[in-house]
């Protein structure tokens, strides 16, 4: 990934949480790395205005994702991409 400009004034507030699942409310003025104080693993996903963004390991253990300039909401899923169900 290349290099990000972080956005020094930039906002970000929680506004729905269930396990494997956030809304977050953001505002920035550039692209950058909003990081989530949730363990990375394979099977997180995430959504601006219904378009996917990345989603990636930061700081070795945390999920980091790469939102785009302006006001919007995040919707952080993650689905379990080791366990799948099946015939019991």
């Amino acid at each position: 990934m290349a290099a990000t400009a972080q956005d020094g004034r930039g906002t970000a507030e929680v506004r729905e949480f269930a396990p494997g699942h956030y809304r977050i409310h953001y505002r920035c003025s550039t692209p950058s790395v909003l990081r989530v104080s949730s363990t990375y693993f394979n099977g997180w996903t995430a959504e601006v205005s219904g378009k996917a963004v990345d989603v990636f390991p930061v700081d070795h253990t945390l999920t980091g994702v790469l939102v785009p300039p302006g006001e919007n909401d995040l919707e952080l899923n993650y689905h379990s991409a080791y366990f799948l169900a099946g015939p019991c």
